[in-house]
């Protein structure tokens, strides 16, 4: 390597190691000021995260906007960075990186800006870069680049990609619209990266490294062929300036995955993803980035993927399309949190090994973008050696990788979160649970016993078989409610002997699930399978919480005051039954059976009434809101209202009155 090369390497190197001092010394400043600002998302979360706060301050991305244009406006002061390259890179870099402040201090007041509106902004700041990046590529770029001859435009002409097996592809006047459609894509993809600490940093530290080595080739391919052009000192420039974006992001490392006191936020991740779109951009490698970046076009491939099975099954006729969860590729997306929901499922989802799967799915994360930043570098070699083979198989090697994670995924979503009923594998007579779907793989079975029933095969009927033995279930809701109806029916139409248990077998299946996916999935029957469940147990209060769900989703239909009718029925027998006990403990005060059995009782009763108190009181405040509301109906539900509360009452002193005197005390 000359003289010439080695200094211009010197240069690379120090911009990383000035980049890096710097992100840290910034870090030690901004750490603490966002900390003690209380800079914490209030947004609530969605799917895997649902229901949780962020306790960790966001900023972090100000360690990256700082370091990183600290670093260049010093190389270009000492002539390192042409002065037309830096500025064209700070306004998308902190054009991006302010939208993301905005869209973080909306969270910390609030919510996060709407999806349209972040994407309008977005573009906005892609077409602000476009016009600057127009006047200065048109004035000051294009001519100096081209002067040594059309030789040049091979390696360095602004406006035409690069596409394996294909070559170089003129895009004219459709360069510009797809400067913004790149920017836009890449910023969103790292944007969706950024879930646990130190991925995307870490994941972002990688590209960029791969980034100054291919742009350093590209640069040493010009030194060799032209010598000194435009061209290759922009190539060296662009490699000091990745170097200096992959510095910043080690130094961020420190306080994000090592210490865990601040993370990117939108600040940092749109920052990140428009300044790596500038480096792709500006060296002319717009499609090696989609396999030197592959990590980020994995991960915005999972929510593309999701966002259009969403579309797709909004298109569909509800009308012929059972009431289950419908397919998904994956369980969530983007992809990381798919894999941790899928660990977290295995340990129990224990809250403190959540941070350990996290930190295992991260360092795999980063093995994985080496391996892309490899099959980057190597493609770019080979188009310094001019063996475009190379070029071309390195770039379909990184193509597959990405589209291999997708697939093992989606494998993983069937594999261990779909169900389906079928005959038992030891038993063929009887029915069991499995998870899986129901295939085999050069002789290897795609499924496992999930749970065996005991019920005889025989006993479902033709049309159940037909319909629900091997159907695919997407999700443990969907199985649950499914197993849970198999012992319902079966109880329906089996032994009377067995009855009872296989009631409560359903319902060992359907109290696993929320309630809200019930209604959500059309399932009210379950919720009145439930009540009955309940209801020949015993389970007053149970019984009438199911059937009061209804009451509340239904809402004033013509069923909800059926369901009231039935509630009422449940008390009518509930009370029955306590003033029975009540009566049989009073003539045998000394009896601890009849006292369990009067308490047991009326606990019932007194859940039994609260409930029905909460549905009155919840009636009549709606009416205090309606014009068109009868003075009668107002006077009928405040008398209901005043008898249960004395009901109430005389239900909660008879339970103190039940309850077992303390030892050593008068009975």
């Amino acid at each position: 390597m000359s003289g010439v090369l080695l200094n211009r390497l010197a240069v690379v190197l120090a911009a990383g190691g000035v980049s890096l001092i710097a992100s840290l010394l910034c870090g030690i400043a901004v750490v603490p000021c966002f900390r003690r600002l209380g800079f914490v998302s209030r947004e609530s979360k969605k799917g895997v995260a649902h229901a949780r706060r962020d306790e960790v301050a966001m900023g972090g991305g100000f360690i990256l906007l700082l370091g990183v244009t600290l670093t260049i406006l010093a190389f270009t002061a000492f002539e390192q960075i042409r002065r037309g390259y830096a500025l064209c890179f700070l306004i998308v870099f902190w054009g991006f990186g302010l939208l993301g402040f905005l869209d973080d201090r909306s969270k910390v007041l609030a919510k996060g800006y709407a999806a349209r509106w972040k994407a309008v902004l977005q573009l906005s700041v892609a077409i602000l870069f476009v016009v600057c990046f127009q006047l200065y590529v048109s004035r000051f770029v294009r001519d100096a680049e081209l002067a040594g001859g059309p030789s040049r435009v091979a390696m360095g002409d602004l406006g035409v990609i690069t596409l394996p097996f294909v070559g170089n592809v003129p895009l004219g006047v459709l360069y510009l619209p797809f400067i913004i459609a790149y920017l836009f894509a890449v910023s969103n993809a790292v944007n969706v990266t950024d879930g646990f600490n130190g991925l995307a940093g870490g994941t972002g530290a990688m590209t960029a490294l791969a980034y100054a080595v291919v742009s350093f080739l590209i640069g040493v391919y010009e030194q060799n062929t032209s010598g000194d052009t435009g061209i290759g000192r922009r190539m060296f420039a662009l490699s000091a300036m990745s170097s200096a974006v992959a510095g910043s992001c080690i130094a961020y490392l420190y306080f994000n995955f090592h210490r865990g006191c601040i993370y990117f936020g939108d600040t940092g991740s749109m920052a990140l993803g428009a300044a790596l779109a500038f480096l792709a951009l500006f060296s002319r490698t717009e499609f090696l980035f989609c396999v030197i970046g592959g990590v980020f076009f994995v991960e915005a491939g999972s929510v593309f993927l999701q966002q259009l099975s969403v579309a797709l099954d909004k298109l569909k006729d509800k009308a012929l399309v059972p009431a289950n969860e419908p397919a998904r590729p994956f369980l969530v997306a983007p992809l990381h949190h798919h894999f941790e929901h899928l660990k977290m499922r295995e340990l129990g989802d224990r809250a403190e090994l959540r941070a350990e799967v996290r930190r295992c799915i991260t360092i795999r994360a980063w093995r994985l973008a080496a391996v892309f930043a490899v099959f980057g570098v190597a493609a770019q070699y080979g188009l310094y050696r001019s063996w475009p083979a190379l070029y071309d198989w390195s770039c379909v090697a990184g193509v597959l990788l990405g589209a291999a994670i997708l697939a093992y995924a989606v494998y993983t979503r069937f594999r261990y979160d779909c169900y389906f009923l079928g005959p038992d594998r030891e038993d063929p007579t009887l029915l069991s649970l499995y998870r899986g779907v129901p295939w085999t793989f050069f002789g290897r079975r795609l499924y496992e016993v999930y749970e065996r029933s005991g019920i005889p095969l025989s006993r479902l009927g033709y049309l159940e078989q037909r319909i629900g033995l091997l159907r695919l279930l997407f999700s443990r809701i969907d199985a649950r409610t499914w197993f849970g109806l198999v012992h319902f029916e079966y109880a329906e139409r089996g032994d009377p002997g067995t009855c009872r248990e296989h009631y409560q077998l359903a319902l060992s299946f359907w109290e696993r699930v929320p309630r809200e996916p019930f209604l959500v999935a059309g399932r009210e029957d379950v919720l009145q399978h439930m009540a009955a469940c309940y209801h020949d147990a015993g389970r007053y209060a149970k019984a009438v919480e199911s059937l009061e769900t209804l009451v509340r989703h239904l809402d004033g239909q013509a069923p909800a005051r059926d369901l009231a009718r039935r509630v009422d029925a449940i008390q009518a027998e509930a009370l029955s039954r306590a003033e029975g006990a009540y009566a049989e403990f009073a003539s045998d005060h000394d009896c601890d059976d009849c006292r369990q059995r009067a308490l047991a009782a009326h606990e019932e009763l007194q859940g039994v009434f609260r409930l029905i108190l909460q549905r009155c009181e919840r009636v009549r405040k709606s009416l205090d809101g309606r014009l068109d509301a009868v003075p009668d109906e107002r006077a009928a539900l405040d008398s209901q209202i005043t008898r249960v509360r004395a009901a109430l009452e005389v239900a909660e002193d008879r339970c103190r009155r039940l309850q077992p005197a303390p030892a050593g005390g008068a009975a």
